[in-house]
């Protein structure tokens, strides 16, 4: 909360007193691990950066959307890890992004396993909160440093805000960085979070082993041509 406090209410929005310091640890169905450095559940701010590997953004020719196949396995992988090693529980836990592609593509590889997961859109999620998780999928991921819909500043501040025990954002922070404003957020998770690079996710689970290139659309069975930008 200081963060989106300070840029966007000048530092007038305080929390209160009884929900200030909340984390994860101090749910009663929340395992607690002892002398690990990467404690999620004593983790507020969770960075995974992708930039360096082949997670580019991808787009159908005839949709203005985009999405980001490499960012969705690294949700899946994180989602199992706080389910598998922290016992948070699925309603716990929800997923948002800018992109409605980027939705289904989550949708059609986690709803499988976890029916009762929420997977939306910033805009159908704008007014809630959720108790403990909201992963962020920023999606953008390219060469020329073009952010599109991240640009909308108050989008950003919706989606962050989202949250109240644990926040984790997947990026490419070489691309998403140009931006001025998602720069000086990620500048903050860098300073006050925990920040992982993509490859220590990869090697772990044989990332790569896997298909992750997308073969149909989401929304038809038709198969379409994916362009990569």
């Amino acid at each position: 909360m200081n963060w989106s406090s300070n840029k966007f209410y000048e530092g007038k929005l305080i929390a209160d007193k009884s929900v200030k310091n909340h984390l994860l640890k101090d749910l009663k169905n929340i395992s607690k691990k002892e002398n690990d450095d990467e404690n999620l559940s004593e983790c507020s701010l969770f960075l995974i950066d992708t930039n360096g590997y082949d997670m580019k953004e991808i787009y159908f020719d005839d949709e203005n959307s985009r999405g980001n196949e490499g960012e969705v396995e690294l949700v899946n992988i994180h989602i199992n890890e706080l389910i598998e090693n922290y016992s948070v529980s699925i309603d716990q836990i929800s997923i948002i992004t800018l992109y409605y592609l980027q939705v289904q593509l989550l949708r059609e590889k986690l709803l499988n396993k976890y029916p009762n997961l929420e997977i939306n859109s910033v805009d159908r999620f704008q007014g809630r909160e959720k108790e403990i998780i909201i992963i962020i999928s920023m999606v953008r991921s390219n060469l020329y440093g073009e952010v599109g819909f991240l640009s909308d500043s108050r989008r950003i501040n919706v989606a962050i805000t989202r949250v109240r025990r644990h926040l984790c954002i997947f990026c490419n922070a070489q691309t998403v960085t140009h931006d001025q404003f998602i720069k000086r957020l990620i500048d903050y998770m860098i300073q006050h979070g925990q920040v992982h690079l993509a490859f220590e996710f990869i090697d772990e689970n044989n990332f790569f082993q896997g298909s992750i290139a997308l073969t149909k659309s989401t929304k038809s069975s038709k198969s379409k041509q994916i362009k990569q930008k």
